[in-house]
């Protein structure tokens, strides 16, 4: 989800903006009216391109990791697509991870904390959107798994369709 975050809202060093910018353009980090930070829309920025670069080989890995499980379970392909990965997503969370170590070069105060703050604002609307029995026709991975735990164990009685939940 950080991953999706950051790609989202473009959110790196090289294309954070002052926040009192008036560019109509920008990428705004905001909640309940109140904007956090600003961010360039148009250049993709070095750490959502890195993010962006992972996921589509960690989607490429997990692909293979289908089909070798169908063809070939016991292949020695199967077990290098699954480490390549787990790598991937090791990978995509430790520079997740460097840009909110105050250690790092990569470190920004104004910065940091969006991500999460971000993540938590859109797990907040699936969780709304799961207390008004709203029924999910599309959806990423993440918010899914979300709204099968609040079914599963915090009884909203969230209304998933049916080809969701076999996954």
């Amino acid at each position: 989800m950080y991953s999706n975050t950051i790609i989202e809202k473009n959110i790196s060093n090289d294309t954070f903006v002052d926040i009192d910018s008036i560019d109509p353009n920008l990428n705004m980090v905001e909640d309940n009216g109140k904007i956090y930070s600003k961010f360039i829309r148009e250049k993709i920025g070095l750490i959502p391109l890195m993010h962006k670069q992972l996921l589509q080989d960690r989607q490429i890995a997990k692909d293979k990791i289908k089909y070798y499980k169908e063809i070939k379970p016991n292949s020695v392909l199967l077990l290098y697509w699954t480490s390549l990965s787990n790598a991937l997503k090791l990978l995509a969370n430790s520079i997740y991870s460097v840009t909110g170590d105050i250690f790092s070069n990569l470190y920004n105060l104004l910065i940091a904390p969006l991500v999460i703050a971000y993540s938590h604002l859109i797990l907040q609307k699936v969780i709304k959107f799961a207390e008004q029995n709203a029924k999910v026709i599309n959806s990423i991975s993440i918010a899914l798994k979300t709204l099968q735990y609040i079914n599963k164990n915090i009884n909203h009685n969230a209304k998933l369709d049916q080809r969701y939940q076999q996954q």
